[in-house]
């Protein structure tokens, strides 16, 4: 389970992550009337060089859903790389819901209660925390999302860890 919660106040930068930790950035966005939604997220190393992107269609959803379901395969994507060797991942969403729910998952809305606890699970494989971040710090992740409205191929990027 994550360790804690940070909120970074005021602050539009992105901050990378200690040396020898990974930060993904993730976000879920929802086109419309929720007829069409997209996640996505970038791993990102402590020079700010990005490991892993990726983006995809998920179809109708939630705002709420979106991002739950953009931290849930980050972290799918992490452990199926074999990243967790590393010591620790930095998980930001910018969603105050959805960071509080995978915090204390007793205070999760019924509706969301089997995807947080789903996040949770894939998150228990190894080290991770939560991070909320404003929202202007996500305009990355926020463009890959809102493209994965309409394509129809998901995408998926991985460099290798040459700076770690």
């Amino acid at each position: 389970m994550p360790s804690k919660i940070k909120a970074l106040d005021n602050y539009s930068e992105w901050l990378a992550p200690p040396l020898g930790r990974l930060k993904f950035n993730t976000d879920g966005a929802v086109y419309g009337s929720f007829d069409q939604a997209g996640i996505d997220g970038v791993l990102r190393d402590h020079l700010g060089s990005t490991v892993v992107k990726f983006s995809k269609s998920i179809g109708p959803y939630v705002p709420a859903t979106a991002k739950l379901l953009a931290i849930k395969e980050a972290l799918k994507i992490y452990f199926d790389l074999n990243l967790t060797k590393l010591p620790h991942l930095e998980v930001e969403s910018d969603s105050n819901n959805v960071v509080c729910w995978i915090r204390k998952p007793n205070s999760t809305l019924v509706l969301y209660k089997d995807l947080v606890d789903s996040c949770i699970i894939e998150g228990s494989k190894f080290s991770w925390n939560i991070i909320l971040i404003d929202r202007e710090q996500n305009n990355d992740v926020d463009k890959l999302a809102k493209a994965g409205f309409s394509q129809n191929v998901d995408l998926l990027k991985f460099s290798p860890l040459d700076a770690l």
